[in-house]
């Protein structure tokens, strides 16, 4: 609707029929809801008919299926068809892309037909196909059974390419959920977010200490804990302060002064503080890698070398990343945490959690 007042102010004959229905009582608009689905549903067939003539026309193409769930829970998958354009007239050469949108089951089978079906409703040969790119989930890329395996057997030419930004994602994944120590320390960063956005007030007051918002992690994107986490870093002694004025302020109620009172326990340990610094750097140095890797100019030689750069520095690091934690760990926690601690006589106790964060990060950066 938005639309047809924008084109009705430069074309007269939709500048006069607006307001008429409202001016003469009977007259019909063709405006009502059914028939703007019904526009809707005619410009997306115009402008799907248009993409196919154009893949068509330069014949040979790659897919790429990928899902995700929508607002309701229902599973939405993106189907992307890839294929140089070529223009014989200007002589220029260009990879382009085209979007649809489907809906499906989430077996091997069932998403394999779905593919097949598809492509013979565009009419587009499954044997012009020559790539095929997924995620690493089981189902798509398994090599006995997955969708790339049921796709190869009806076309040996469809390439199976896997996503290594996926790839990395579920190396940084797996990594944060072997050990109970790290799925606490995330779920600590998620907590926070969750804190302050429960509430316009409690957001209000966050914004006012620092100088860029707490951000929400996600597992299936693994930049959104960098994210999180750098906000977190950079902001923990004004979080910190924020947290204990919230949970002193009778003003505020009993759920937010409790809330603010148990969050301000966790990010004060030592355990939190010394991850903290931990992931951060290890963070830092993946979010710079997958950043390289959806950088649109990358090619599979350039992102095999980042990859293995990645790796390579690791392996350099395993030690200094631990020791440079522990002692930015001991530093912030000085005047915390560790301070409490020692006015309470738990000096020993405190001293044995450092031994065991010691392990824990030493055997983290042990695994390949």
């Amino acid at each position: 609707m938005s639309l047809i007042k924008l084109i009705a102010e430069y074309g007269p004959i939709l500048r006069n029929h607006l307001p008429h229905p409202q001016a003469h009582d009977g007259a019909v608009s063709h405006l009502s809801p059914a028939i703007q689905n019904d526009f809707i549903r005619f410009i997306a067939e115009n402008v799907r008919s248009e993409l196919l003539r154009s893949i068509k026309r330069n014949k040979y193409y790659g897919v790429m299926f990928d899902t995700t769930p929508d607002a309701r829970r229902r599973e939405q998958m993106s189907q992307i068809i890839r294929y140089v354009d070529v223009d014989f007239v200007t002589k220029n050469v260009e990879v382009r892309e085209s979007f649809f949108i489907q809906v499906h089951s989430k077996d091997a089978k069932s998403i394999v037909d779905l593919i097949t079906h598809t492509l013979e409703r565009d009419m587009l040969p499954l044997a012009d196909c020559r790539s095929q790119c997924y995620d690493n989930a089981a189902v798509m890329s398994g090599h006995l059974s997955g969708v790339q395996k049921r796709i190869v057997g009806r076309n040996p030419r469809t390439i199976f390419v896997n996503c290594d930004n996926h790839s990395l994602n579920l190396v940084g994944v797996h990594s944060a959920s072997r050990e109970l120590e790290a799925m606490m320390f995330f779920r600590a960063v998620e907590s926070l977010y969750k804190f302050f956005a429960k509430s316009t007030q409690r957001w209000k007051k966050m914004k006012d200490v620092l100088t860029f918002s707490v951000k929400q992690e996600c597992d299936t994107r693994w930049s959104a804990k960098f994210d999180a986490v750098k906000a977190v870093h950079f902001g923990l002694d004004e979080l910190v302060d924020l947290l204990e004025t919230m949970s002193a302020d009778t003003n505020e109620t009993s759920e937010t002064r409790g809330d603010a009172r148990s969050l301000l326990q966790n990010i004060v340990k030592f355990n939190f503080i010394t991850l903290l610094a931990f992931w951060y750097d290890l963070l830092t140095k993946t979010n710079r890698v997958q950043n390289r890797l959806q950088d649109p100019a990358m090619n599979f030689h350039e992102a095999s070398k980042d990859l293995r750069a990645l790796k390579q520095v690791f392996e350099q690091m395993r030690v200094s990343l631990c020791k440079s934690a522990l002692v930015s760990g001991k530093k912030n926690a000085g005047c915390g945490e560790c301070k409490s601690k020692a006015e309470s006589g738990e000096e020993r106790k405190w001293m044995e959690s450092n031994y065991e964060m010691k392990f824990l990060l030493q055997k983290w950066s042990s695994r390949g």
